[in-house]
């Protein structure tokens, strides 16, 4: 009986370890991501800057008008960086789920009940208007990016540890995606500033 326990113990670290790893590995490539739209952004913004009138009424003779063109291209760009930064706090979060879990696994070995499968409850409702501003418009802590695969049949104490990082977080502000936000919305002010000015 101690063997099956203990053979259960170092097969769920293991998961746990190779998880950790692998969300790491993630969640700096979210990261990644989002700064790159943000730099392609920065660099459409600096390319209409650097139009002048001549060139921008060059732009004016296509069928769809600069400022339609200029606000489709934000959009798009400006939307990826969203789903990046959702996507890469999602990864914070389990990552420092699993992180805490191996913490404590290490210093004191798991119960049976840390370790059995967690049975999926009952997920509140969640606001559609907060959701679609949080995935298309600003960043919103109080709505959970929902994970690719369920959390039933994860170890019961990662799943605990999981829940509770994500109450935690929704208290916080989420300056890093804020930046980036904020950053954003000042490419388009600035990007229409130029294309209104001729």
């Amino acid at each position: 009986m101690a063997a099956k326990v203990q053979t259960k113990i170092n097969s769920s670290t293991h998961l746990l370890e190779l998880m950790l790893s692998q969300t790491d590995t993630y969640h700096h490539h979210k990261e990644t991501m989002a700064n790159a739209g943000m730099v392609t952004q920065i660099a459409v913004v600096s390319g209409v800057l650097s139009l002048n009138k001549e060139q921008l009424g060059w732009v004016q003779t296509w069928c769809v008008p600069p400022v339609v063109m200029f606000i489709l291209i934000w959009l798009l760009i400006h939307v990826f960086i969203r789903w990046q930064l959702r996507n890469r706090r999602w990864a914070a979060l389990f990552s420092a789920a699993l992180t805490c879990t191996l913490r404590e696994w290490a210093i004191k070995e798991p119960s049976s009940p840390d370790l059995d499968p967690y049975k999926l409850k009952i997920n509140q409702p969640t606001c559609y208007l907060l959701e679609f501003l949080d995935k298309y418009v600003i960043p919103c802590r109080s709505i959970l990016v929902p994970a690719d695969v369920s959390r039933e049949g994860w170890p019961t104490a990662l799943v605990n540890e999981w829940n509770k990082r994500e109450e935690e977080s929704k208290k916080e502000i989420a300056l890093e995606e804020w930046l980036l936000t904020v950053g954003s919305f000042l490419t388009l002010f600035l990007g229409l500033m130029k294309i209104y000015h001729f």
